[in-house]
């Protein structure tokens, strides 16, 4: 029973992810998420492992992901060096996916704002008649000055 609610309550946010969000935005939501998951766990195992205070073991975590590394907090344990090693390679690692992720925003963004550009030109008529699979049409080349001689 409780692995029957427990499926059906999966699904329900499965679908409800799938319906809200695309593709794309879910790879990124899902980037973020596993990095706050990071950065929280780390906060906790230098807050619990060091004995530091809060800030102290958010700076040092956001030191260590960014890459930073100002050295003016380091850790005393064998653990926690141990610990930072994999921080550094798993946080730039998922630093870097989630940097990844944000490139087709960026990228749909300046093809979609091309293909608008192209459309007022050549007429909106032209581009729904042949589909978005037509040729990407030729902007009109201006002519030069030739510089003077002489």
């Amino acid at each position: 029973m409780a692995n029957s609610i427990r499926t059906n309550g999966n699904n329900l946010l499965q679908s409800i992810v799938q319906n809200i969000f695309p593709p794309i935005e879910r790879h990124f939501l899902y980037a973020v998420a596993w990095l706050l998951f990071i950065v929280i766990v780390s906060v906790n195992v230098y807050h619990n492992l060091e004995g530091w205070d809060w800030l102290k073991s958010i700076y040092f975590t956001s030191a260590t992901m960014t890459t930073v590394g100002y050295g003016d907090v380091v850790p005393q344990t064998d653990l926690g060096r141990i610990y930072t090693i994999a921080l550094m390679w798993i946080g730039v690692s998922t630093g870097f996916y989630v940097l990844t992720t944000l490139g087709p925003f960026r990228v749909g963004g300046i093809f979609e704002r091309s293909v608008d550009r192209i459309a007022a030109q050549v007429g909106l008529d032209i581009v729904e008649k042949r589909g978005p699979n037509y040729p990407p049409c030729e902007t009109p080349k201006t002519k030069t000055k030739e510089p003077p001689t002489g």
